[in-house]
Formats: structure tokens, C-alpha cells, sequence
């Protein structure tokens, strides 16, 4: 994607981490955060003790792209983040969400390295698709000596038929990881519209929609790509924790808890220009010990653009 602020393009892969023992307290969160009123969501509206009428309405695909096309979809993604995430999940240390950010300027590497212009894109995605998820799962659970991954889920879309993608990060993982074992190396494709979902899968669903708002919000502070008055809403809504994140990512002494359990890096840091350069990066990224620290093209601080409107004007005012 292009970016209007720096003239950059930038490709953005998000993924959330989700243990099994969590898994459940993690659901009934996101789930409960659309009953805007009672915090207490029923899937079957008739035998929900509250009768608010708005159960249909807030029983939506929450999508960053789209928050702005209804009130519910923006009360709900601003809840996520606002509420349940920074408020109860960071700040009071409940240690549900994992999630690991990858930001790719794709202006500093020589795309002609990932073969031709058709289907490029998506063999760049492949390729940082596992390093996102190996840095993340060596990151978050470095204090085991085996991480078992059970299945890695993916929204519907052109991956599905990408010759390597369904199945190329859980292979190459068993192959070559002496620390990650990926039970079914299958991605297991789903839906991120749990309405449209099968009953065995839609659980998952409201995973996806829960990055999709994460990556959303973090793409709106750093490119500050839009005058939308809700999305920029949900920019500023995670910009505190980013702040963090970007400025100061190893502080274990934080209020907001985020320590080995969410990151957001970016690569490269320079400019590279042949294929062995970007592999070397990729085998150092999720465990720093190997390699070359000085020469680690991945990097985290980055100038948050997006402020608040009210902040700016007391400055234009000052």
C-alpha cells in the first residue's frame, strides 16, 4: 500500500497468538464487547434476558476498512481496543492478547528478487507470513523449549490459491525449526464473517475480525492515511499503547503489560539489494542470538502521525 505521508509502500502482516488455555476468556471478551449496553452477548437473541433490539445490528462482520459504514461496527472496534484491550487486558494485566505486527517498506528491497510482477505480492506475503510467525512464537513463549502450534488460521482470500501458501510456513517450519512443531501444517482458510461461517469454524471468526481492527488501527497512526473522523477515532485509540510498543518495547516495568506478549517490528531498516541479504535477516528475526546483532535490519521506532484533533488545535492556538 502506498503511503501519502512518506511516499513509501508498504505491505502490513498482522497476526494474533492464541493459547489454548486463553482461548475461551479471549472469545467471551471479544463476543461480550458487542453488547454495547450490558457488556453480556447472547448468540440467540430470543433467550437474551435483555431485549435490547440491537442484537441484530451489532451481530456484523467488524472490518477496519468498513467501521465507518454503521455506528455499531465503530462502537465495537473501539471497544475492542479502548475497553477490553488497553483498559481490562493491558493495563489490568489480564495477558489474553498476543499479537505480533510486521511492517515491510517495500521501497528499500529489490522487488525483482521475488520473481516476476504477477503474483509477486503474494510470494512476498509468503514468505514474511512465517517469519512473522516463528519471531512471534519464539518471542512471546521464549521460557519453553517446545512450542506446539495446533493449527494456523487465515481469512479467505487469493492466498487460498497461491501454490505454496496453504501449506509452504507449517512444512518449512517442521523442517527446519528445532524449537516450533506445527501439528497440521495446513492453513485452515475461514471466513472472518462468522455469520457466513460453518458452525465448526465460526469461533474463529471473531479472531480475524480482532486483528484486522489491531492492524487497522496501527496502519491509521503511522500513515495517517485517511480524514475519516471514526477510523482516525480507532487510530487514536490504540496510539498509546503503539507510543509504547514503538518507543520502548522490552519495558517490563510498564503499566501497560505488553512485554513478550505484543510486538511490532519493521524491515528493513536500510536499503538491501540481493536475495542472500534478506534471507540472512529473515533466519536472524525470533531469535536474536544468532547473527550479527549489529547488523539486524529489523528495527521498531517509527513517528506516530496521527494526532488528536483537539491536541492540534491548543498547539495551532497556543
Amino acid at each position: 500500500m502506498k503511503s501519502e505521508y512518506d511516499k513509501t509502500t508498504w505491505m502490513y502482516i498482522g497476526m494474533l497468538f492464541v493459547p489454548k488455555t486463553k482461548k475461551a476468556r479471549l472469545l467471551k471478551h471479544l463476543w461480550d464487547s458487542r453488547c454495547i449496553q450490558y457488556n453480556n452477548w447472547h448468540h440467540n437473541k430470543d433467550m437474551c434476558p435483555h431485549q435490547c433490539k440491537y442484537h441484530e445490528k451489532n451481530n456484523t462482520e467488524i472490518h477496519y476498512h468498513e467501521i465507518d459504514r454503521s455506528n455499531a461496527r465503530y462502537r465495537i472496534a473501539e471497544r475492542w481496543l479502548k475497553e477490553f484491550m488497553i483498559e481490562k487486558n493491558n493495563r489490568g494485566n489480564m495477558g489474553l492478547v498476543y499479537f505480533n505486527l510486521l511492517g515491510l517498506d517495500l521501497t528499500k528491497m529489490d522487488l525483482d528478487e521475488f520473481g516476476p510482477d504477477e503474483g509477486r505480492e503474494l510470494t512476498i506475503y509468503n514468505r514474511f507470513f512465517r517469519t512473522t510467525l516463528t519471531g512471534g512464537a519464539k518471542y512471546f513463549f521464549a521460557e519453553y523449549d517446545r512450542i506446539k502450534i495446533e493449527n494456523i488460521y487465515h481469512d479467505k482470500g487469493s492466498q487460498e490459491k497461491h501454490d505454496y501458501f496453504p501449506w509452504h510456513a507449517g512444512r518449512k517450519i517442521n523442517l527446519e525449526d528445532d524449537k516450533i512443531v506445527v501439528s497440521n501444517e495446513n492453513v485452515i482458510f475461514v471466513d472472518s464473517d462468522h455469520r457466513r461461517e460453518s458452525p465448526d469454524l465460526a469461533e474463529e471468526s471473531p479472531f480475524i475480525q480482532f486483528i484486522d481492527v489491531i492492524l487497522g488501527s496501527i496502519f491509521c497512526c503511522l500513515h495517517n492515511p485517511t480524514k475519516n473522523v471514526q477510523k482516525q477515532n480507532i487510530g487514536l485509540a490504540i496510539k498509546p499503547l503503539l507510543f509504547r510498543l514503538l518507543n520502548n518495547p522490552q519495558n517490563v516495568n510498564s503499566g501497560y503489560h505488553y512485554h513478550r506478549k505484543q510486538q511490532i517490528s519493521f524491515f528493513p531498516k536500510n536499503k538491501l539489494s540481493d536475495e542472500t541479504e534478506i534471507s540472512q535477516q529473515l533466519n536472524m528475526f525470533g531469535n536474536m542470538t544468532r547473527g550479527n546483532k549489529s547488523y539486524n535490519q529489523f528495527y521498531n521506532k517509527r513517528p506516530i502521525p496521527l494526532n488528536d484533533k483537539e491536541q492540534r488545535n491548543l498547539f495551532e492556538n497556543w
